[in-house]
């Protein structure tokens, strides 16, 4: 009789444990759902905030820092080619502070380079990558105003489209890749900037 009551009795105690860590389980699985709709609905919310900033022109307010003078030094001995190096090796690190005050140098240093609007377009994507629309949008304008005829100018026409398409503003994408393809039709961009328009038709 005992026995029987020792199986009865673990049984109960097994159930209650097994109960209980399911109910763990589903208790972890809707935090970690939560948790996923959560994150969805901040990007949601930053792409609007940022939709926003790009049809009123406005910039996103950034705290204000002095030029690098480690930057300066930086460029101050070098060749043309040299310096444009340097400056390129800050958009691989992803360092915008450094990027920006090395590429105000150079521009100072050799105002005449043919690599300034490959530096602009740079500076426009590492805004593009850490979703700066506006500023993005800005740099990407001032390669196709300034170097019309550089390599960079269409792809700086086509990245703008790719912004506008990215925050949902169809007319101004397709307006942009229509100029890509219009002013720049023998391009790689101008061919990118097609099919981008055949998927939003």
């Amino acid at each position: 009789m005992k026995f029987f009551l020792i199986l009865i009795l673990s049984f109960v105690v097994s159930s209650c444990v097994s109960s209980s860590e399911s109910e763990q389980e589903i208790a972890h699985r809707k935090m970690r759902m939560m948790s996923t709709k959560i994150k969805k609905q901040e990007k949601v919310i930053e792409r609007l905030k940022a939709k926003n900033l790009v049809l009123d022109g406005r910039e996103t307010k950034l705290k204000r820092r002095s030029i690098s003078d480690r930057a300066r030094a930086d460029l101050s001995s070098m060749t043309e080619k040299s310096a444009f190096k340097k400056v390129m090796s800050y958009y691989k690190m992803n360092d915008e502070r450094m990027l920006k005050s090395s590429a105000k140098n150079f521009r100072q240093k050799f105002p005449k380079s043919t690599y300034l609007d490959n530096i602009f377009y740079m500076m426009g994507s590492l805004k593009l990558k850490n979703k700066d629309y506006v500023k993005s949008i800005r740099y990407f304008d001032q390669v196709a105003k300034k170097y019309p005829t550089q390599d960079k100018a269409p792809f700086s026409i086509y990245a703008k489209g790719l912004v506008y398409k990215k925050l949902g503003l169809k007319d101004q994408a397709v307006t942009a890749f229509e100029t890509v393809a219009k002013k720049y039709p023998s391009s790689k961009a101008a061919k990118k900037a097609i099919k981008e328009i055949k998927t939003l038709q």
